[in-house]
């Protein structure tokens, strides 16, 4: 079962860089690097809100996964017809949400913040956005892995009930390590800038916009020239993304890739344990 729940764990990690999903991570670099911008805080407490909002947004990919293999696992196997549908959808709407950005709207959503939890601030947009962008995630990346999904899980066998519910947390975990770590290296990198840097900060959020518009052009075209057998035009800019996706693909799943997703893992739990004990000794003073 270990073997069974590391392999899952592995393709989740292998999983964020699917070739429909992939194209939305620079995109989410580029918003939490954005929303940290406009928070001043010190080390620690950057550190305690990219955690959270990596969580956040996992658990919007969480409740996707969640939902479709529940419902594939009680017959409704119409939904894996459905998802190249709705991949579709997800692209045309992240394509007019970035036109929105590029034109200088504010796309913002709310949740509890972390900070009214005592642990930093939530950023632009709030907590909400990034759950929303994790349920946006996790629909795209299903519509291409759904049957890799359901296999490595174990969804769709008469198998034992808790290796499939581990192999379902391994996976989440594997996919939810790499979105984690890319929410802390934007927190990171946005907490090392130089004060000659940050004179560029603005235009941090009109370049997300124009990421996500071509993410969501890229989705769209992808699912639109399969779905309505179509010659579509954008057939380089597809093919220019299957290399890059087979490529980060090969990497993760090769030695160094698993070496550099577990060390991740490590890193990030040790984190977590840091910023709670500190959060706590900080609680009871």
């Amino acid at each position: 079962m270990t073997g069974a729940v590391a392999f899952a764990f592995l393709v989740g990690t292998v999983a964020t860089v699917n070739p429909c999903g992939f194209v939305l991570l620079p995109a989410y670099f580029t918003r939490r690097f954005e929303a940290d911008a406009m928070a001043a805080a010190g080390k620690i407490t950057t550190i305690a809100n990219a955690l959270k909002i990596g969580a956040i947004t996992t658990a919007g990919v969480l409740i996707v996964l969640g939902l479709v293999g529940g419902a594939v696992s009680l017959g409704l196997l119409w939904l894996t017809n459905a998802m190249p549908w709705a991949g579709f959808a997800i692209g045309i709407v992240l394509t007019i949400a970035g036109l929105m950005v590029l034109a200088g709207k504010h796309i913002g959503l709310s949740l509890p913040s972390p900070r009214s939890t005592g642990i930093g601030a939530g950023g632009a947009g709030g907590a909400g956005g990034d759950f929303v962008y994790g349920l946006g995630y996790g629909i795209v990346s299903l519509s291409c892995t759904l049957p890799i999904f359901l296999s490595v899980t174990g969804v769709t066998l008469t198998g034992s009930p808790v290796a499939a519910a581990l192999n379902f947390i391994a996976y989440a975990l594997g996919m939810g390590t790499i979105l984690t770590a890319i929410s802390v290296a934007a927190a990171l990198t946005r907490n090392g800038f130089s004060d000659s840097l940050k004179k560029f900060l603005p235009y941090v959020n009109r370049t997300g916009g124009a990421l996500l518009f071509l993410a969501g052009l890229y989705v769209s075209f992808r699912w639109g020239d399969a779905l309505f057998a179509v010659d579509l035009p954008g057939g380089s800019m597809l093919a220019a993304g299957e290399f890059l996706s087979g490529d980060l693909r090969s990497w993760l799943g090769g030695k160094a890739g698993r070496l550099v997703a577990a060390a991740v893992m490590a890193l990030l739990i040790a984190a977590s344990v840091w910023v709670f004990l500190i959060h706590r000794k900080k609680s009871g003073q």
